[in-house]
């Protein structure tokens, strides 16, 4: 027979499991959701994943509770820098999307700043055709 205090600590192996799978679930949806608005915006998504910044419980429109999670993330405009960016979710509905609000960098010669574009090499030379390589003699 199962006694009360054993019934208790399944329940709240149980929970704990639910919470937990719960996580994984809303965090690959705002892996998703970034991952589209980095492609929308033709912008790299860095390290391909976000991690959690905060969590809270907190009532969304129809005034049900339900948790609100803030993850940050990395992306780049140009792939030679690092901008931060922020992703709220409430349940598993994205509710804002923060970018860094800098202007843009200016592009480096011979480089791409988006993935449709190739790279055009500038100068075949000593060097391999690699722009900003000096050749050494």
């Amino acid at each position: 027979m199962v006694s009360w205090s054993e019934l208790g600590i399944l329940a709240a192996v149980a929970c704990v499991a639910a919470f937990v799978w719960d996580s994984l679930r809303v965090r690959e949806a705002a892996n998703d959701a970034m991952r589209r608005a980095c492609e929308v915006r033709r912008l790299f998504f860095l390290d391909d994943t976000v991690a959690l910044e905060s969590i809270a419980p907190a009532r969304d429109d129809e005034g049900r509770m339900t948790l609100r999670r803030r993850y940050r993330f990395a992306y780049s405009d140009t792939g030679h820098n690092r901008r931060r960016g922020e992703i709220t979710l409430m349940g598993r509905r994205v509710v804002a999307l923060e970018l860094e609000d800098e202007p843009l960098e200016p592009k480096p010669a011979g480089t791409a700043p988006y993935r449709d574009e190739p790279v055009v090499a500038e100068s075949s030379d000593a060097s391999g055709g690699v722009p900003g390589r000096d050749s050494v003699n």
